[in-house]
């Protein structure tokens, strides 16, 4: 099993917010602190890194993470705005 890491991601001042990942090459995965992947629209969270931006990768998706477990929009994870250009209402 591939080793979990932590990463706190700055929210504001006196604010952050916990993430963890793991790492198998160059495919970063969200995981919780027990090893179990991040699912959002059921898939998994990953990302393919370099070994330099690593950490920058999982504080973004502890971010992204943190507003979908809120319910807040989260760019390109669902909730995408419905189109009725099309639609015909009577």
């Amino acid at each position: 099993m591939t080793d979990v890491r932590q990463v706190f991601a700055y929210l504001g001042p006196d604010h952050v917010a916990q993430g963890f990942y793991t790492l198998d090459g160059d495919k970063l995965t969200m995981v919780f602190d027990n090893g179990q992947p991040v699912m959002l629209d059921d898939a998994p969270v990953t990302e393919t890194v370099t070994p330099e931006h690593v950490e920058a990768v999982a504080k973004k998706l502890t971010k992204r993470i943190r507003k979908a477990f809120r319910g807040e929009l989260v760019e390109g994870f669902g909730r995408s705005a419905l189109s009725y250009e099309n639609e015909v209402f009577v």
